[in-house]
């Protein structure tokens, strides 16, 4: 089904590039490297370093997920005085409660980070880590708990109140901007304006640079879904400079190579409308 098809495509054991990196790792050793590059050390090492990373300072205090749909840019997923917290809790809570408690908590940190593990970018995402959040909590709250010293834990609300003022002004002064591209802004406000302008060109192209753009144009225009679930990338018809492309009206689904935008003359006359990405403009425009 689907979700077996997702983790197909996510999964470590399917990673498009393996047979490149273990054959350049053999380059070095033709005679024994594959005894210490092959799939299984491959597969290990990744499990081994996504589970390292899932539990860095990195992650966890300084950098957080890549993906900015998942936390903001510069901030881990816990502030960064919680390290001090998770620390007195790992060693409190492990030197203090039973072995079977003990052995509780680990196991659901152990287990709570596999699922993430085993996918390629599962080292540092957040929604595929969240069962660890509540161990984790567990401990950084254990910690604090342990922390009796009144001046600490003053010092420690008052390093956290810090904290957030400086969060809920990355959130919503800069965050906007910086995740926009994660959020797919600017889709609606495009397709709004080549539907109203549409008619005033014979052809409106849709860049294929970056995020595919079918799913977009189908949302954000309000394609009857019945017509449009008969159409496919695969099928494509010839667009004079561009060769074959997707098509469906009077809009196509094609990219300009990788030109300086004062060449795009050569693709583009004055009765063809072309979206393109940030990516391919690579001018401020604005500016």
């Amino acid at each position: 089904g689907q979700g077996s098809a997702r983790f197909t495509n996510t999964s470590v054991f399917s990673d498009l590039n393996l047979e490149n990196i273990i054959s350049e790792k053999r380059e070095y050793d033709r005679e024994n490297s594959r005894y210490f590059h092959n799939k299984a050390t491959y597969f290990t090492s990744s499990l081994v370093e996504n589970y390292l990373t899932a539990l860095s300072p990195q992650f966890l205090f300084l950098k957080g997920d890549n993906n900015l749909r998942h936390s903001i840019n510069g901030q881990g997923m816990f502030y960064a005085i919680d390290a001090v917290a998770l620390m007195f809790g790992i060693v409190y809570f492990f030197s203090t409660k039973s072995r079977r408690e003990s052995a509780l908590l680990l196991s659901w940190i152990i287990i709570g980070i596999l699922p993430s593990a085993l996918t390629l970018d599962g080292a540092t995402h957040a929604t595929r880590l969240i069962l660890i959040l509540i161990p984790l909590t567990i401990l950084v709250t254990f910690g604090l708990y342990k922390l009796k010293n009144k001046f600490i834990i003053l010092s420690y609300f008052g390093i956290l109140l810090v904290s957030f003022v400086f969060y809920q002004h990355n959130f919503w002064v800069h965050n906007p901007v910086e995740s926009a591209k994660w959020w797919h802004y600017g889709w609606q406000e495009s397709i709004d304006y080549l539907e109203n302008n549409s008619n005033s060109y014979d052809k409106t192209i849709i860049s294929t640079q970056g995020e595919p753009p079918w799913i977009f144009f189908a949302a954000h225009s309000e394609y009857n879904p019945t017509v449009f679930q008969q159409f496919s990338p695969e099928k494509t018809s010839y667009l004079e400079n561009f060769g074959q492309v997707s098509s469906i009206d009077n809009y196509y689904f094609a990219s300009i190579p990788n030109d300086s935008i004062y060449e795009w003359a050569q693709y583009l006359d004055s009765k063809t409308m072309y979206l393109a990405t940030a990516e391919e403009v690579k001018v401020d425009l604005v500016a």
